[in-house]
């Protein structure tokens, strides 16, 4: 279970070997198991005790602090490493050179695809925009096409790479634009602050997932600091930016649910002179739907897990492959005992 506080005023306790959330100032309490939360989300102002801090710890709940966009800007956890150190080591090396190429193509490849799967259900749903989808299709594939050709050290071919992305991203948005009810719909991605009520609400989704995803990184022992397609810069947490590609899809679905069978209106949104912010109704709204969505069981590699623990599965699975060279190194080895 993923915890979201979201009312101001909420207190934040342990009663019983329970975490207690004390919601607003009315009091009216709710009592949780640790053994049932993953994460605890806390968005607006709220106390926290550190017998909940010492709970969390025991059991690996880490928890999170969200700025008013939604961005994550904080996390209390345990400071252990999610696994060997020799994962990290080999992310050095894989982040540079052909071997980068290799991962940083597989990142935007499973983006396209995820891409390609959910159109493939639009235009069933949706035939009055079959032509605008169909075109979004043959777009992505002709750019999927092209990715795949682009050969070279992946400082050689970064910003190739980050324009087909970008290439694809001005289409994609474009053809979402025009599937939304007419009030909603807008010009460009714009972010910090949106300038737009879809953009809003898909940047506080975009939120919640960097959050899942960075520390799906630190459970699978991954650097989140250590990117491959995305540089490196002071604090920048460039590999969760690379690894967000593979699931960024949830967050459009669940938006463009939420817009189009009117979950979100007007009034769920505050306009600002350069944007607009989400409504603390607009944000019960989006968590409520995205985690009950997160929730939901799907196929991965022949297996039912659930859709958040996706790119767990998916990062270990890279650290894994990863380590294969190094394991068969030291299989190669010949050992004498004396």
């Amino acid at each position: 279970m993923l915890l979201f506080l979201v009312t101001f005023g909420s207190f934040l306790h342990v009663r019983d070997g329970l975490i207690t959330v004390k919601i607003g100032e009315k009091g009216e309490e709710k009592r949780f198991s640790p053994k049932k939360i993953e994460s605890i989300f806390i968005t607006s102002g709220a106390a926290i005790s550190t017998d909940v801090i010492s709970l969390c710890y025991e059991n690996n709940i880490d928890i999170v602090f969200l700025n008013k966009f939604g961005d994550p800007i904080s996390r209390v956890w345990h400071s252990k490493l999610g696994s060997t150190t020799l994962i990290r080591k080999k992310q050095l090396e894989i982040s540079t050179g052909e071997t980068g190429t290799k991962y940083a193509r597989y990142f935007i490849n499973k983006k396209f695809e995820n891409q390609l799967e959910w159109i493939e259900k639009l235009i069933k749903t949706r035939p009055n925009h079959k032509n605008i989808l169909q075109n979004l299709q043959e777009t992505i594939i002709k750019h999927k096409n092209s990715l795949n050709e682009v050969n070279g050290t992946i400082e050689e071919i970064r910003n190739t790479l980050l324009g087909i992305e970008g290439s694809v991203g001005r289409e994609y948005f474009k053809t979402i634009s025009q599937l939304l009810p007419e009030s909603f719909q807008f010009e460009e991605r714009s972010r910090n602050p949106a300038k737009d009520e879809f953009n809003a609400a898909l940047n506080y989704h975009y939120g919640i997932l960097y959050s899942l995803v960075e520390k799906a990184c630190i459970l699978a022992g991954i650097d989140p600091f250590i990117g491959i397609m995305h540089v490196d810069n002071y604090n920048k947490k460039s590999f969760v930016f690379d690894a967000i590609e593979m699931v960024r899809i949830y967050a459009e679905e669940s938006t463009l649910y939420l817009f189009s069978n009117r979950k979100l209106g007007k009034k769920d949104f505050q306009k600002l002179q350069n944007g607009v912010l989400i409504e603390d109704n607009g944000k019960k709204t989006i968590i409520e739907h995205f985690t009950a969505f997160l929730d939901e069981p799907i196929r991965y590699r022949g297996r039912n897990i659930k859709r958040k623990h996706m790119p767990l599965f998916e990062l270990r699975h890279l650290a894994n492959e990863w380590l294969q060279n190094e394991r068969e190194q030291f299989e190669k080895l010949e050992i004498e005992e004396v």
